[in-house]
Order: C-alpha cells, then sequence, then structure tokens
C-alpha cells in the first residue's frame, strides 16, 4: 500500500505484463555485465539490491511501529528498504522464501514506481516527511495495483523465464505445460494443513488446485528459493500448467 498515495493526487499507470518482465530482464542483464557471468538460481536479489541499484536494506520491527501485518517498506528519498525482523533469514531460514520475495518486490517498487517520488537526480516529486516510507506493504487484504505490480516484478526477477523453462524442461522432461491429471498421476505429497490465498481478498481457503500444483512444484521453489505458491503463480503465468 502507499502512504497517502490517492490523497497525494498520484496516479498509478498500468504496466503490461510483458513490459515489467522486460524491466525485470533488463536489471538482471545489468546485473550480468556487472558480475560478468550469466545469473543462475538462485537469483542474487541482495546483491542486485546492494551493489547493482545501490540500495541499503536493514530489518526492522515493522509489525510494531506500523501495527499491522507489515513486511517490507521502501523510503525511495533515502534510497532504503526495511523488511521486517519476522523474514530475517539468519533468525529462521526457513523464511528465506518469503524474504527473497519480499526484497524482490520492494526492488520492484524502487525499479517501476520511484519515478511517481522523486524525479531523476533524487529531489522528492511529493511533500512529505523525509522520515516516512512512501510505500508500505502489507500481507494481508486486497491488493493495489501498486502492489500487484511490485508481485509481478518480483516473480519475473527471482524466476527469469528463460532459466524457469530451462529448469521445468529438467523437472517434467519437456518444455511444454503439464494438465492436473497428469500431476495428480504423479502423487505429490500435499499438506494437509497447507492454505493457499484467494487472489485479490486476502482471505485464506483450501483450494485443491493450486495445493496440487504447488506440491508438485516444490523441487523447483528450492532451487529459486522462493515459495511453493510464487512458483506456482510463475508457472501459471507462463502457461505451464492446464486444466
Amino acid at each position: 500500500m502507499v502512504v497517502d498515495l490517492l490523497a497525494q493526487g498520484i496516479d498509478v499507470p498500468e504496466l503490461s505484463p510483458e513490459t515489467i518482465a522486460a524491466m525485470a530482464s533488463d536489471v538482471l542483464a545489468d546485473y550480468e555485465r556487472m558480475v560478468g557471468a550469466n545469473n543462475e538460481a538462485p537469483i542474487e536479489v541482495v546483491d542486485i539490491a546492494t551493489s547493482l541499484l545501490g540500495l541499503e536494506f536493514a530489518f526492522a520491527d515493522l509489525q510494531t511501529e506500523f501495527e499491522d501485518r507489515i513486511h517490507g517498506v521502501l523510503y525511495t528519498r533515502r534510497k532504503l528498504i526495511h523488511i521486517d525482523t519476522e523474514l530475517d533469514p539468519d533468525r529462521c531460514p526457513a523464511m528465506t522464501p518469503r524474504f527473497n520475495f519480499t526484497l524482490g518486490h520492494e526492488i520492484g517498487h524502487w525499479v517501476l514506481h520511484r519515478h511517481l517520488f522523486i524525479d531523476d537526480d533524487g529531489h522528492p516529486l511529493v511533500f512529505d516527511d523525509d522520515n516516512a516510507p512512501d510505500i508500505i506493504c502489507r500481507s494481508t487484504g486486497r491488493r493495489p495495483l501498486v502492489e500487484r505490480q511490485a508481485d509481478a516484478f518480483a516473480g519475473c526477477l527471482l524466476m527469469p523465464e528463460p532459466l524457469l523453462r530451462q529448469a521445468w524442461k529438467s523437472f517434467v522432461g519437456d518444455d511444454g505445460p503439464i494438465n492436473d491429471s497428469e500431476i495428480k498421476k504423479s502423487s505429490p505429497k500435499v499438506d494437509p494443513n497447507r492454505i493457499s490465498f484467494i487472489d485479490g481478498d486476502g482471505e485464506r481457503a483450501t483450494d485443491p488446485q493450486r495445493l496440487l500444483r504447488e506440491a508438485f512444484c516444490e523441487p523447483l521453489a528450492a532451487k529459486f528459493i522462493v515459495s511453493q505458491e510464487a512458483m506456482r503463480i510463475q508457472l501459471e503465468t507462463l502457461g505451464l500448467f492446464s486444466e
């Protein structure tokens, strides 16, 4: 959620999925040039943020500070990202996939949306408290356009299409889509306690199709160090699951 976005009269432009994917690809290409090597899974998202883009990031108790389910905030003028301590992978390695996606999401805001708040020289376009974050990312509630765009960017950054298609072919033995009946035949183990989010409304529900697909793609999620949900969404975006 953007702080006072509508109150400030800021209009978030529509961006096509192709445009967002191309912008993520440009960042990855810049990183390859910087390090002199091809990107591999998992993507070095921390190095991209700090070394390539010149952003700082730190962990902070955001849920106490903002009294909400906040996982990340972006201070554009300070080139600073704060991520909630709950996602610190050094404290809880199991949170690494969510940390990676949250950082990728905040990078997405920087790449896609910083021009809404600062000009090319870093001067503010929105006059507000310099110490207040420009963008606050919540884990619950309906996802506004600005958040959906950052989610899409994070997916393309962490699971770039060329690498994901290559991994998919190695995983399933073919570069085409797989349907749900074939997935059932492979008998992936579905955790009966898992839930899947319903797109857009922030509610939780048991969705057998989503859970089956997420269980199936777990090895790919582990390879890219993202959540099974994030991997399932990216594979669906690429048309690699069919009913």
